[in-house]
């Protein structure tokens, strides 16, 4: 017997076991397939996608073979337009980002972990000479989080046309409550991008903690049992935690699938399509009793170049920490600072940027997320 054949069989008994381990924690087949989303590793084989060798594009990394449709300025606002099918072409690659979510500012000690990413859909589908599309991208709302306030659900991005009954991305959620019910009543595990596997923090919940000055909840950190309350406060009527009276050493909240409905995507079959998705997911984030710590951005998927689109967006998933006088959040944010310019400029689909203040700041501001956006390949 070869080598190839016998690491081949070790290799799928390792994979059986850990399948099997992840469904001894109460997950489902289809539960599984879901979480290996969370990893951009699995991406190359989860989005589908047609050769874009040797046509022209606008699209903003330069990448041949596609066009875009997408705010050019700020990557924030709306932006639509109708696509007919040019002569020749008889198969289409539609892929959709939803924008990512909102976030507030936070004060004195606290924060927020910013928004989630948009959902991605991708499709691809066989289409006819002459028929036409209706691309459309929501807008993202227009102003900047502030503390107790503007921390909203993002915008989508749809396509409507021959073959195709739903073909929808999703905004990211931005919205503390959002992330707690993913945490509290989502799938129970994650994919850690620190540890680079699957965790399971079902210890980790949201739970009622009225009075101490709390806003009806505290996160329970992964690893703290007995169901006592622990970690920070929600406060400013659920906008921001406040970290006065946190109880709890670092414990990770790896990159989780957001609990907001996941849009369906509907297609007559006889156009044979195939179709990829990428849920919504919220930051890693963990800290300790002194408010440091660390927040890691949920990745986006790529615009290019080509080929790339099946890959994660580089630097999307960067990861910040914080120590005393170390507020990575800013006192603006990233994208009020640098425009297309910034960080997270260029980036659709993602979330908004973190805050996080550390000895009575109060000047901080939230967030917009990254706007919606839609990519056609077309032979």
């Amino acid at each position: 017997m070869s080598d190839a054949i016998i690491y081949n069989q070790v290799l799928s008994k390792l994979q059986a076991a850990d399948d099997a381990a992840k469904l001894a924690v109460g997950l489902s087949t289809e539960a599984i397939n879901t979480l290996s989303t969370l990893n951009p590793t699995n991406w190359a084989t989860t989005i589908p996608k047609l050769d874009d060798t040797g046509l022209a594009s606008n699209c903003p990394d330069g990448t041949s073979g596609v066009f875009c449709v997408w705010d050019a300025s700020y990557n924030r606002c709306q932006s639509s337009c109708s696509w007919t099918v040019p002569a020749g072409v008889t198969k289409v690659g539609f892929q959709l980002w939803g924008g990512g979510g909102g976030s507030s500012s936070g004060c004195c000690c606290g924060g927020h972990p910013g928004g989630s990413t948009g959902e991605f859909v991708s499709v691809v589908m066989d289409v006819t000479a002459g028929e036409t599309y209706s691309l459309n991208n929501e807008c993202n709302y227009c102003c900047l989080g502030r503390q107790g306030g503007i921390q909203i659900s993002s915008a989508a991005s749809y396509i409507s046309g021959p073959g195709i009954t739903t073909l929808c991305a999703s905004g990211g959620c931005g919205t503390l409550c959002s992330w707690s019910c993913s945490i509290d009543k989502g799938i129970g595990i994650g994919w850690s991008p620190t540890a680079s596997k699957y965790v399971d923090y079902k210890e980790g919940a949201m739970a009622d903690n009225p009075g101490g000055g709390c806003f009806g909840c505290r996160w329970m950190y992964p690893g703290i049992s007995g169901g006592t309350p622990a970690g920070a406060c929600f406060c400013n009527s659920g906008y921001d935690y406040c970290f006065s009276s946190s109880c709890a050493t670092c414990g990770e909240i790896p990159w989780t699938i957001s609990h907001c409905t996941v849009s369906p995507t509907t297609i007559d079959s006889a156009r044979y399509p195939t179709c990829g998705n990428i849920p919504k997911r919220w930051n890693a984030m963990c800290f300790n009793t002194d408010h440091y710590g660390y927040v890691q951005y949920a990745p986006t998927v790529c615009w290019g170049p080509t080929g790339a689109t099946t890959q994660m967006h580089p630097g999307s998933d960067c990861c910040f920490s914080f120590s005393s006088g170390n507020c990575c959040g800013g006192y603006c944010s990233t994208a009020s600072c640098g425009g297309t310019s910034a960080a997270f400029g260029c980036m659709p689909g993602h979330g908004s940027v973190f805050s996080h203040a550390m000895g009575g700041g109060t000047s901080l501001c939230g967030d917009t997320g990254r706007g919606a956006a839609i990519r056609v390949t077309y032979c």
